[in-house]
């Protein structure tokens, strides 16, 4: 014969889940808003180093920018590129590529409560 809980320990139980399955959603929500900042971040380096090659043959920043928008799916409304020197520098100088990127904390919940992530990355090549 199987005891059945009495309906207090059933009432205990549901009050139990009740103040501990918030929590849990609030950390399932937190998780995954770090897993979407890092795999952004992860997307950043291919996106500067598309960006560098571009810069490294043409000395452009709007096809830099253009490259490295192409090469990942991040948001290119979200992404800046700068060359230094501004213009692109001349043959056989040295040019480095910055990509900025503002990764969005739009995970429900928690994006109300952290501001975007903003992004790095640095490339330094020599142009042709």
């Amino acid at each position: 014969m199987t005891h059945r809980g009495s309906g207090d320990e059933r009432a205990q139980a549901t009050v139990e889940l009740a103040l501990v399955l918030p929590v849990v959603a609030v950390v399932v929500l937190v998780v995954l808003q770090v897993v979407a900042v890092l795999r952004d971040a992860a997307a950043l380096p291919i996106a500067a180093g598309a960006a560098a090659r571009s810069a490294m043959v043409d000395g452009d920043r709007d096809s830099a920018a253009a490259a490295a928008t192409r090469s990942t799916r991040l948001r290119s409304g979200r992404m800046r590129v700068e060359l230094s020197p501004a213009g692109g520098g001349r043959p056989g100088e040295l040019v480095t590529v910055t990509v900025h990127y503002r990764a969005p904390t739009d995970v429900a919940v928690v994006g109300r409560f952290a501001p975007d992530v903003d992004l790095v990355e640095r490339f330094v090549v020599r142009r042709e």
